[in-house]
């Protein structure tokens, strides 16, 4: 995405949409010994509600992260629950939240918590072609492809 390239890349630690990051709506994240044979179920097209930062926990206290709130409807949590239930069927260990605590979003990127973020929001438009993909990232989330 050019916006992330042009306006946040310079700003970003640890993680910025750009060549090697790329623009992501995470159902489940999970570690396993193999990669699971997984069935996509259903299309989904996102409607964004806003951009937002939020602040991170755990690994990630100490920054913020810039993103895209998408509608949450029952598409996309029945097709999360589907690929969680496919995921946990193949033994693999789930690392994301799910149902109540699922927040779809693509994330934009990573910043120290210190940093005043101000870009032009308007600037800013949604992926729209959308596939099921399975693949590798990186120790922040980062989608790195298959």
């Amino acid at each position: 995405m050019d916006f992330c390239k042009n306006n946040l890349q310079s700003l970003s630690d640890g993680y910025c949409l750009g060549e090697t990051a790329f623009p992501h709506i995470t159902l489940c994240q999970f570690k396993a010994a193999f990669v699971p044979n997984i069935t996509p179920q259903g299309f989904y097209s996102p409607v964004l509600l806003d951009v937002n930062h939020r602040k991170g926990w755990g690994k990630h206290e100490g920054f913020m992260w810039y993103e895209m709130r998408l509608q949450k409807d029952k598409k996309i949590t029945t097709m999360q629950r589907i690929i969680a239930d496919q995921l946990m069927e193949s033994n693999a260990k789930l690392t994301t939240p799910l149902d109540d605590f699922y927040a779809p979003h693509i994330t934009l990127c990573r910043y120290v918590e210190s940093i005043d973020v101000n870009v032009n929001e308007a600037l800013l438009k949604l992926p729209k072609n959308w596939t099921f993909e399975i693949g590798r990232s990186d120790q922040n989330g980062q989608y790195l492809g298959q």
